[in-house]
């Protein structure tokens, strides 16, 4: 489990207000370290989305707390992510294993595919 999702986890049990849209279905999550040198920028981003795309799990990335919508462009950059940032991709759906392994896959890659 992700730092965040553990943060998550503590605020629910502790009875606090879940933020965010509700998410149904199995849930996978896993750490990903961002291997570019240019970090997660606006290529690897929409590369990052049309493969979220090809899921029909809902997809979140978090980064120190802060979770986005893993099929907007805008939002991911938004984590500001360079090289050796540690993102959580988190999915929630019929295949989130399959979806966080393969965004995972691809925020490990030293270099966006062309």
């Amino acid at each position: 489990m992700c730092e965040q999702g553990r943060e998550a986890a503590a605020q629910r049990a502790a009875g606090e207000r879940r933020v965010g849209p509700r998410m149904t279905g199995a849930l996978h999550e896993a750490e990903f370290v961002v291997s570019s040198e240019l970090g997660l920028h606006a290529r690897p981003a929409g590369q990052f989305v049309a493969l979220a795309d090809r899921f029909e799990a809902e997809i979140r990335v978090g980064r120190g707390g802060e979770w986005v919508d893993g099929r907007s462009v805008l939002s991911l950059l938004s984590l500001a992510a360079s090289k050796g940032t540690r993102l959580c991709v988190r999915a929630v759906g019929p295949d989130a294993r399959e979806a966080v392994e393969a965004l995972g896959a691809l925020l490990e890659r030293s270099a966006p595919a062309d």
